[in-house]
C-alpha cells in the first residue's frame, strides 16, 4: 500500500545524506521506518519482494527529489550559514538520542557488553573528526577507471550510509569522489549518477542483510551500537562557533529547533 508520507520521509533522508557528517540512517530512526526501510532494502531480494515496493518506490522518490532539487539549497546554506545548518543537525541528532535510550530499556537490561559497545560505536565514528577529507576537485573524466572508483565508492558509502551516525557523504569525502558526485547531481551528468546509483543500490542490498540479520538476533546490542554511533556523530558534526552575535543567535536558534522537531518526532513515532 503506498503512504504518500513516505516521500516526505524520504525528502528528509535524501536532505542529510547531502551533508556530509550527518546519517540517512539518523533520519530513519528519527521518522521511525528505520526498521522497516532495512527489512525492505533485505525483502527486495526474496520472493516476496512485491510487498516491499511500494515503500522502497515512495522513500526512493522523495531521497532522489530531494537529492536532484535540495542540493542546490543545502550547497549555499553550508557555504554562506555552514554553523547554523550543522547545529540544526547537532539538535536533531541530540535530541534523538532519549528515543533511542528509551526503545533499547524496552528490550531488557543495559549491561557491560552493551555499555562496551556503545563505547567502541562513538569511538569509532567520533574519530572520523580527525580524518582529513580529500580536497581534489571533481573528476570529470568518465573513463573505465573513474567509473569502477565511483561504483565501488557508492557501494561502500551506501553501506555506511544504513548505519546511524555514519555519513555515507562523508565516506564519499574520504575517498576524494565527493565533488565529483554533487557536480554530477548538479550537472545532471547522466552516466556517472547511474554508476553511482548500482553502487548505492548494490551496497544497500548487500549491508541490508546483515544488519537485519543483527537486529533480529541481537536486538539490543545492535540497539547499544546504534546509541553509540549517534552519539559519536555530534563530534562529526560539530563545526565549531565564531562568536560573533548573529552568528552564535541563529546557531542556537538552530540548534533549539532541531532538537524540539527531533523530541516532537520521537514522541510521534
Amino acid at each position: 500500500m503506498f503512504d504518500w508520507r513516505n516521500i516526505l520521509r524520504g525528502m528528509a533522508m535524501g536532505t542529510s545524506d547531502v551533508i556530509p557528517g550527518v546519517s540517512g540512517g539518523t533520519i530513519a530512526v528519527l521518522m521511525g521506518i528505520y526498521d522497516q526501510f532495512i527489512n525492505a532494502i533485505s525483502g527486495i531480494t526474496t520472493r516476496e519482494w512485491k510487498k516491499h515496493v511500494p515503500f522502497l518506490l515512495m522513500i526512493g522518490l522523495g531521497m532522489a527529489t530531494a537529492i536532484l532539487t535540495l542540493s542546490h539549497v543545502v550547497e549555499w546554506l553550508l557555504v554562506y550559514y555552514p554553523q547554523p545548518t550543522n547545529f540544526f543537525f547537532i539538535g536533531l541528532i541530540g535530541g534523538i538520542l532519549p528515543y533511542l535510550i528509551k526503545e533499547a530499556k524496552q528490550m531488557g537490561s543495559f549491561e557491560g557488553k552493551h555499555a562496551g559497545i556503545l563505547i567502541i560505536g562513538a569511538v569509532l565514528v567520533a574519530s572520523m573528526a580527525f580524518l582529513k577529507p580529500v580536497e581534489d576537485g571533481a573528476i570529470l573524466d568518465t573513463s573505465a577507471s573513474t567509473l569502477i572508483l565511483l561504483f565501488f565508492s557508492g557501494a561502500i558509502a551506501s553501506m555506511a550510509m544504513l548505519l546511524p551516525g555514519i555519513s555515507g557523504s562523508f565516506i564519499l569525502l574520504i575517498i576524494g569522489v565527493y565533488p565529483t558526485v554533487l557536480n554530477s547531481i548538479t550537472t545532471m551528468n547522466i552516466p556517472v549518477i547511474l554508476v553511482v546509483g548500482a553502487g548505492i543500490a548494490t551496497g544497500f542490498i548487500l549491508s541490508s542483510k546483515g544488519i537485519r540479520y543483527l537486529l533480529n538476533r541481537f536486538p539490543l546490542m545492535m540497539y547499544s551500537l546504534i546509541i553509540g554511533l549517534v552519539f559519536g556523530s555530534l563530534f562529526v558534526v560539530f563545526p565549531g562557533l565564531d562568536l560573533t552575535v548573529s552568528n552564535v543567535l541563529l546557531s542556537l536558534a538552530s540548534l533549539t529547533i532541531g532538537f524540539c522537531s527531533a523530541v516532537w518526532l520521537g514522541k510521534r513515532g
